[in-house]
């Protein structure tokens, strides 16, 4: 074992029993307010403390994380903090975007042209929200920085539901910005307290229930909290809204795209009211559906992205594709938009083909015929049961060819050109 490694072990060491103190100043600080609460046997008060002291947790291993690598990291990931929060002002700047209406042939702004010089790469790793230890992991093992980290939040009425000041301040801390896939469900909200329509006729055309304010009650409260966080974050809601039968904001559930747009225009306008302009809008269907008439318009749009999740032949209802047969009808629209483009869950199963050999080919693929693609944000799931009974591993590290190629392809990925 070299010096080098030797130390860091150690390091790694003391970064662990600094968690373990933390953790264990936490129980003894929180345990008699918790007590306190199971005695009033108000559960969803006990819910919310234990809620609060998970994410505190993954705070604080940010924190660790940030002490014993932070310097490091922050020097990449500064840089593309910075750069990210100038576009998004300049996208928001409608008088400079008046200006810059000289658009070339291809009806793309000149500017847009100049962002595509460079990639990110963002990271949802299965751990999250309750630890950000796998994120260590991969960055330590792979050399990569990952300059979003990604996850899912749902709406309602408990404590998971408002937003996630601890995680989006632990995901800050590693000088990293969130990603929020933000689902609309609208099942856990209490009927009585909220004047809502009963179940489960409420979720029939939610989304027209969104746009007409009937929500607004929970969309302005976490807008209002968004803005007081005041970092920049990626906010992706209402993904796939034309899928046909994966969620109940899609058409099944008599959403049409109209009711889309309209509900769009509507969250969006709440958090522009909040103060919450920071937050950087990813518009993200489903690409093997037809597009175009869920787009809400450019002005209220700041990204666009899809998903590239190759199931190949694990599940009865896929086969192998390869990354261009999926993202090859969303790109074609996406290029009109003149919009930066984000691959928003970009992974591949290992049935009926080879991944190495279907990351290779992405890579081409990406480099060769999808010059807008600014982001790519892996999705590193070892056990997603989303679908299926039987957990499904995504992970890119499960193969040591796989891990190197991602290695290789991701850090050219990031580099300037020329």
């Amino acid at each position: 074992m070299t010096i080098q490694t030797s130390t860091h072990h150690r390091w790694r060491r003391l970064a662990k029993l600094t968690l373990f103190l933390a953790l264990l100043t936490s129980f003894f600080w929180l345990y008699p307010g918790i007590m306190d609460l199971v005695h009033q046997s108000t559960a969803g008060a006990v819910d919310a403390s234990l809620d609060v002291t998970g994410r505190q947790i993954t705070s604080w291993e940010a924190s660790a994380f940030k002490y014993f690598h932070g310097r490091h990291r922050s020097g990449v990931l500064g840089e593309f903090r910075k750069r990210l929060m100038e576009e998004h002002a300049l996208a928001i700047d409608q008088e400079t975007m008046i200006a810059m209406q000289d658009r070339t042939s291809s009806g793309i702004l000149p500017a847009a042209n100049t962002l595509a010089r460079n990639g990110w790469i963002g990271l949802y790793d299965g751990g999250f929200p309750h630890s950000v230890e796998g994120v260590e992991r991969l960055e330590i093992d792979t050399g990569l920085r990952f300059h979003v980290l990604a996850f899912y939040q749902a709406w309602g009425d408990r404590q998971e539901h408002r937003f996630p000041w601890n995680l989006c301040h632990a995901i800050s801390l590693l000088g990293s910005i969130p990603m929020i896939t933000w689902e609309p469900w609208v099942t856990e909200f209490d009927q009585q307290r909220h004047d809502l329509h009963p179940l489960p006729d409420r979720q029939y055309r939610s989304l027209r229930a969104i746009a007409d304010g009937e929500y607004d009650f929970f969309i302005e409260a976490w807008a209002t909290d968004a803005a007081e966080y005041g970092e920049p974050l990626f906010l992706r809601f209402a993904h796939e809204m034309n899928n046909v039968a994966r969620y109940p904001w899609s058409p099944e559930y008599g959403n049409r795209p109209e009711d889309f747009v309209d509900a769009w225009r509507h969250v969006r306008q709440i958090f522009h009211w909040a103060g919450a302009d920071q937050v950087i809008w990813v518009w993200s269907p489903h690409a093997a559906r037809e597009i175009e008439p869920y787009y809400p318009g450019d002005e209220w749009v700041d990204w666009v992205g899809t998903v590239c999740l190759n199931y190949g032949t694990e599940v009865h209802w896929s086969q192998w594709w390869t990354f261009e047969e999926l993202f090859d009808n969303a790109y074609d629209f996406f290029d009109t938009t003149g919009k930066p483009v984000m691959i928003a869950e970009f992974a591949t199963l290992t049935g009926g083909g080879e991944a190495v050999q279907w990351y290779e080919d992405a890579f081409s693929a990406i480099t060769r015929r999808y010059p807008r693609v600014r982001m790519i944000v892996l999705f590193h799931q070892q056990l997603d049961t989303t679908v299926t009974p039987h957990p499904l591993d995504w992970s890119f590290d499960q193969s040591p060819w796989v891990k190197q190629l991602m290695m290789d392809r991701l850090g050219t990925f990031i580099m300037p050109a020329g």
